[in-house]
């Protein structure tokens, strides 16, 4: 399910500006649980430190270990970092913080696709003219169904 919304995510993270990182990697509740440990487990096998240590690791000096530690996270939860939000992520709690609020505005995103009204037509309405799977006019190749 992560995997299949990274492309969402790409497009709503790439979307994000300088302000937008800083509330990706600043909100004040803390992470899921799992997302929580998903990080401290990538933290802890990419530092090499004990489950006590994790918090204390800083990602800001040492630059070999915060790609290390942001390319596991990536690969483990199907998204990418955009570059307006690498500063900000100092440490695994910020890491935890920022995929956090990405998968919960993937869910939100996702949600609200569902919640289109092209998704939810009752059994006897279709819409004449539209493929809903390809979002295009069927029998068409454009883009545009009104060529």
């Amino acid at each position: 399910r992560m995997v299949a919304a990274a492309m969402l995510s790409r497009s709503i993270l790439r979307a994000a500006g300088p302000r937008r990182a800083r509330a990706l990697c600043g909100t004040s509740s803390s992470p899921h649980p799992e997302v929580l440990s998903a990080v401290s487990a990538v933290v802890r096998d990419r530092a090499g430190c004990d489950d006590a240590a994790v918090g204390s690791v800083s990602l800001e000096s040492d630059l070999k270990l915060k790609f290390e530690v942001l390319t596991g996270c990536e690969r483990h939860f199907g998204l990418t970092v955009p570059h307006k939000a690498l500063a900000h992520l100092v440490d695994a709690d910020t890491v935890a913080r920022f995929f956090d609020t990405a998968l919960r505005d993937l869910e939100a995103a996702e949600e609200a696709r569902k919640a289109h009204w092209t998704q939810n037509l009752p059994a006897n309405v279709e819409i004449v003219g539209y493929d809903q799977g390809k979002r295009t006019a069927r029998g068409k190749s454009s883009s545009s169904i009104y060529e």
